[in-house]
Parts: C-alpha cells; sequence; structure tokens
C-alpha cells in the first residue's frame, strides 16, 4: 500500500498537496544519496541514484540495483506525481484526511503517541517524519533490533513504525570488520538463515595461532574456539539482514546521516534529525547503533553521564586496518584462519593481524593497532605495509590482487568500559556501547543480541508500558554479560605488560593464558584500564623517527592508491565534519611536542603539515579523504579533533569487508 509523505518545496509550511509514492519506490535496497537535479514537485520523495561499482571491484557480484532501472523508477514517479498534483490531495498514511497545527509540537514524554507512521511534516523550516522507533545505524545491532521488533509486532498482531537511518550510501557501505563470525545470536534472531541464502558459506576449517619475528612465523597453540563459526564479510551480512528487516516493514534509509539528537522541553529525546537535507526523524523511542564511538552516543553518554553510571571505566580502542585480496587458486584455503601477535609492532606496542580466506580465491588481512600506543611516530598504515612483507605472507600475496582496502576502530574496553545504556527516549546498542569480547576478537555476535535486547525492552515499553530499564536487567542476565565479565581482565593484563611495566607481550601472553586456562574467568579481582589512550602518546622527544620502506606497487602501496579501492567519496562543497575545536594546537602543541601524530595515525593521510603563506607550517585537512574511521576523534594528544557525521552518503563504499 502506498504511504503518503507531505512535503514542501520551500521554506515555508503552506498548504502543499501529498503525493502517495509506493513503498518500492521508498525502500529500494542499497539506495545512494546522490540524485540528479530534477524539477521539485510538491510530495515526491524521490529515490536516489545507486552508486556505480568500480573497476576494482569487477569480480564482486552482488544484487545491486542499476543506475539505469533507478532512473526509469524515478521517470515514472515523476509522470505520476505531475499526473495526481493537480488533484491537491493530502492524506495520512492510514488514507484519512490529515492536518497538523503549524507549530508542529513534538510528543510528550515517553508515553505520547507518535504520529501516524511514516507522516511528514514542515516544522520550524525542518521536515519531520514520526515513527514509533527510530534506529541510527544500519550495522548487526540496528538491523537486529528492526528485525526483532517487527517479529514481536507479527506475534502479538500489533504494529509499530520502525526506521533505520544509515549514514552510507548503501547499507553495508561503512561496514568493516575481520570477519570470523560467531552465529549464536542469528540462531535465536533468524533460526532458518541457513535456508534462506544468507551470505554465511565457508565454515571455520583450520584456526592457527602465530607468534611473527623479522623472518620467522612459530606456530603456538590456538587460544581462539573457533569451531563451528564461519568466515564472513560484514559488509554482505548486513546487507541480507537489511532484506530481511524491510520484508518485515520496517524502512531503511541509506544516505541519511543523523547529525542532532532532538528533545523535548522535558529534555527527553524524541528523535534525529539529519545535516544535510534537514529532516527531523520524530521517534517515540529512539536506538543508536552507530558503531564504535558514534558521535551521538557519544554525547549522549557524556552529557547523562552514562560510563559514570555503568562500569564506570573509560573506553579503550584500537584501530584495524584491511585489505581483501583475490589470491591464486593454490594458496586460496576456504575456512583457514590464521592470528598472528609479535612482528612488526615492537614490545610496548598490542595488537595483531589476521589472515582469513573466504570463498572465491579471495583472503582478507588486516592488522589491529590499540590506540593507546605511545611511540608518536608509529603509523599503523604503514605498520600494515610492513607486516605483509612477513615472508610467510607475501608468498600467499604474490600473483594476487588486491579487492578492496579500508580502515575502522573497534572498542576493546569490555566489561569494565559498558556504560549504563539507557537514557530518557532510548538506547544505545551495539558497538556504540561496547560489547566486543576482546580475547574472542569478535563482537557482531554481542552487537546483534544486545539489539534483540533493546527491541524486547522497546516492545513492551511502547505496547505494554513497561520500562525501557528492562534492556538494561536484561542485559546484564543475558549471555553477554556472561561472555564479557569472563574476559574483562584480558585486556587491562596486556596494558600493564606493555607500557606500566614494560614487559612486553611474551608476560602479557604467558598472564593471559593464566587468567583463561587457571582462573577461567573467575578471578576474584577486576583490573583498571590505564590510561585513556590519547593521554599515551609519549613526547617526540623521547622516540627516534620511524623509517618505513618505500610501498613496491605489488604487496605493498601508498596510501592514494589504497584510497582509490576504498570508494571514499565526499562531496567537495559539503560543510567540513572535522573540527578542530582550537585550530591553534596543530601547529603550537601536537607539531613541536608530538612531531604532528595526526599526520601519521590517519589511515586516509587526511592530516597533513604543509607550508602556509609565510613558509611555516599549517595542518591542512583533506576531509574528502575520510574513511569514518573514527581514530582522529581517540587519539588525538588534545582531544582536539571532532569528529561529525558529513552529509548523507559520503565516505567509503564498501562491498566486501
Amino acid at each position: 500500500m502506498g504511504r503518503t509523505i507531505k512535503e514542501s518545496c520551500s521554506s515555508t509550511s503552506s498548504s502543499t498537496s501529498a503525493i502517495p509514492i509506493q513503498n518500492s519506490l521508498l525502500q529500494q535496497p542499497n539506495k545512494c544519496h546522490s540524485a540528479p537535479t530534477l524539477p521539485c514537485i510538491p510530495g515526491l520523495l524521490l529515490p536516489p541514484l545507486a552508486r556505480p561499482p568500480s573497476k576494482s571491484q569487477s569480480a564482486i557480484t552482488a544484487s545491486f540495483p542499476s543506475s539505469k532501472q533507478l532512473q526509469e523508477q524515478m521517470h515514472r514517479a515523476l509522470r505520476a506525481a505531475a499526473a495526481m498534483a493537480s488533484a491537491g490531495r493530502a492524506l495520512s498514511s492510514t488514507g484519512a484526511a490529515s492536518r497538523r497545527p503549524r507549530h508542529c509540537p513534538r510528543a510528550q514524554g515517553w508515553g505520547a503517541a507518535a504520529a501516524g507512521a511514516g507522516a511528514r511534516w514542515l516544522c520550524a523550516g525542518r521536515e519531520a517524519m514520526s515513527y514509533d522507533v527510530v534506529i541510527v545505524g544500519a550495522g548487526p545491532a540496528g538491523l537486529a533490533a528492526a528485525i526483532r521488533l517487527k517479529q514481536l509486532c507479527r506475534a502479538a498482531d500489533t504494529d509499530l513504525s520502525v526506521c533505520v537511518l544509515e549514514k552510507g550510501s548503501e547499507v553495508g557501505a561503512h561496514v568493516l570488520s575481520g570477519n570470523v563470525f560467531e552465529p549464536r545470536a542469528l540462531d535465536e534472531l533468524i533460526p532458518k538463515w541457513r535456508q534462506e541464502d544468507a551470505p554465511i558459506r565457508v565454515p571455520v576449517s583450520s584456526d592457527k595461532f602465530w607468534l611473527l619475528t623479522k623472518n620467522k612465523a612459530w606456530t603456538l597453540p590456538s587460544p581462539f574456539e573457533n569451531k563451528g563459526n564461519y568466515v564472513i564479510s560484514l559488509s554482505q551480512l548486513v546487507r541480507w539482514m537489511a532484506t530481511k528487516a524491510e520484508e518485515l516493514g520496517v524502512e531503511v534509509y541509506p544516505g541519511f546521516s543523523a547529525s542532532e539528537i532532538l528533545y523535548d522541553e522535558n529534555q527527553i529525546v524524541t528523535g534525529v534529525a539529519t545535516n544535510d537535507v534537514g529532516i527531523a526523524k520524530d521517534g517515540r523511542i529512539t536506538l543508536l547503533a552507530e558503531g564504535c564511538r558514534g558521535s551521538l552516543s557519544e554525547k549522549i553518554i557524556r552529557n547523562h553521564k552514562l560510563r559514570e553510571s555503568g562500569q564506570g571505566q573509560h573506553q579503550t580502542y584500537a584501530l584495524g586496518i584491511k585489505e581483501v585480496w583475490e589470491i591464486e587458486e593454490g594458496k586460496h584455503d576456504p575456512g583457514s584462519v590464521i592470528h598472528t601477535v609479535g612482528w612488526p609492532l615492537d614490545s610496548k606496542t598490542y595488537g595483531g593481524s589476521f589472515l582469513y580466506h573466504l570463498d572465491d580465491r579471495q583472503l582478507a588481512i588486516g592488522l589491529v593497532v590499540a590506540l593507546n600506543y605511545r611511540n608518536p611516530f608509529l603509523s599503523p598504515y604503514d605498520e600494515f605495509q610492513k607486516f605483509k612483507q612477513h615472508p610467510a605472507v607475501r608468498k600467499l600475496l604474490e600473483g594476487g590482487t588486491v579487492i578492496q582496502y579500508g580502515a575502522r576502530t573497534l572498542n576493546e574496553g569490555g566489561f569494565q568500559s559498558i556504560p549504563y545504556p539507557i537514557f530518557p527516549g532510548g538506547a544505545i546498542i551495539g558497538c556504540s556501547a561496547g560489547f566486543l569480547n576482546v580475547p574472542k576478537i569478535k563482537g557482531t555476535h554481542t552487537a546483534m543480541k544486545s539489539g534483540m535486547l533493546a527491541a524486547e525492552a522497546t516492545f513492551k515499553a511502547l505496547v505494554e508500558g513497561s520500562s525501557m530499564e528492562l534492556y538494561w536487567e536484561n542485559l546484564k542476565k543475558s549471555w553477554i554479560w556472561e561472555e564479557l565479565h569472563k574476559a574483562r581482565n584480558y585486556r587491562p593484563i596486556y596494558y600493564f605488560c606493555f607500557q606500566a611495566f614494560e614487559y612486553g607481550f611474551i608476560p602479557g601472553m604467558a598472564l593471559s593464558a593464566l587468567e583463561r586456562y587457571i582462573f577461567k574467568g573467575k578471578s576474584p579481582y577486576t583490573l583498571k584500564h590505564g590510561r585513556p589512550d590519547h593521554e599515551a602518546t609519549d613526547m617526540a622527544n623521547l622516540h627516534t623517527p620511524i623509517q618505513y620502506p618505500k610501498p613496491d606497487g605489488h604487496i605493498t602501496f601508498d596510501v592514494p592508491t589504497s584510497l582509490y579501492r576504498s570508494n571514499t567519496n565526499h562531496e567537495h562543497d559539503q560543510p567540513p565534519h572535522l573540527r578542530l575545536r582550537d585550530p591553534t594546537i596543530p601547529e603550537r602543541v601536537n607539531l613541536p611536542l608530538y612531531a604532528g601524530p595526526e599526520s601519521r595515525y590517519c589511515p586516509a593521510r587526511v592530516y597533513e603539515y604543509v607550508s602556509d603563506d609565510n613558509g611555516g607550517p599549517k595542518l591542512h585537512i583533506n576531509a574528502q579523504n575520510c574513511l569514518h574511521c573514527k581514530a582522529c576523534d581517540i587519539k588525538d594528544p588534545k582531544q582536539n579533533i571532532e569528529w561529525t557525521v558529513p552529509e548523507g552518503g559520503g565516505g567509503p563504499g564498501y562491498t566486501v569487508m
């Protein structure tokens, strides 16, 4: 059934006819934000054009609608709108005549009824769409929450309107993970996923753990238990999950960046606003599923002091850098999983690497570096290039081709860093809250489960009038809590071994083995994290600059070449999304004291020092390069860089990450 949208093409709330637009137009999967300039017809919401695949992705198959198909649909919609505009109809989503006062008051408090699902209004210069539940982020947590909500609605023979906003041009475009997938949460969410063509096809066939020196790879007993797990592309999995959500009636909108939290006069969250098209998404309950270091989630956590109300400790982070290769047939071993520690990282830097064999001769390779590293001259990107030069790794890659490159930060704080995840009007789920299990090196299953638990609490709050506190209560009773509590001391152990006492990773491995195999996660103490990551950076005069080898163009590459493979793109004339709180700090503090670390910790070379008109150094920000990894928001020594969402659809265009 068509859903009615009311939209004004002017800045006033003048009477405008509403045109019913079919859901097939509104909900095309894999939509992109950009569309050609077209005549403005009141009431018409056009489906944007899909991003064409890059030449480097010729080996990738995916069922994306073509630009030609979407253009044809768009022109059909234009013709229909032109034919119907003269009727002057204004319908609600239920088909009844509808009006709303010009002052457009928002819902008051938790229990206030939302407007009709999908009803759109121009309010105080900003267009508004009202839903029962607004979910920010189409990752595993956000989509699991959306699916679970609609499943509960079907079981209870009721309905709640659910909207998922995704800042990427397509669902999955901003999703990057290793990923060795534990299907526990998916088994609960969609028990028959194996019969529904899920992109989960490669079971783990072998599991190895290497200790690397510069030229050797020593095999150690694997501490991981990956039997029954799968090697997957998370960006492909969430794309499949989005189709399942849409089949249940969820409205998924790629290309919409939620940039602002909306409050009523009682300081209760009533939804979010997008920054580029001025649309408010009002929700009776708002779920934040932005992923690690989500910009809105962090504001909510700070403003409501949720970390202090939770487990009380700050979050710690790592930066993951990843490539997907197509390797030679004879070297491909589907389901083979290899994790490494040691070289190329020094003894004071926590991290490791991975090699995962997918299907179709694809190999996922990556390096993860904890962002509490001390040496300001360290470059995670260049450390990754060094890692690929290891003899045991290089022989796998020779003769192969890089398909895609990307980077993303991840939470490593675990149990001690879980915030109280509820705020007035909503909740925080998934990696925005930080449920990654560090010793497992897995967080997708916990993110999904948190979304499901939040969905169950949301359903009861909206349908039965209960409290969202149920989410927190059920979280503490769940297997997420049990997992993270058992794993709580692993990451702090490595901090004390690597940095506090400078013992290095061998004692760290020994102590973590004691925690795992002797205490089995039941030790009578809970260790605290060390300093926040941005405070861990040493002064440059305490270290010697690192001389990294030049890329060879076959196995190792410069940053511009890698960026091309990420498909990252931003409009050049949009407002800057990387902001300096104090524009003088880079030249006054970062460069003289820390040798300009932002030029090295960023895996996209967004930050570089150039000469100004007087010949002095000046920080230049190449915002169009940004991979949305959030490293700058975390690692800057003075916390001077604020990462905010760019216009919807900007950023990387991952398809197999």
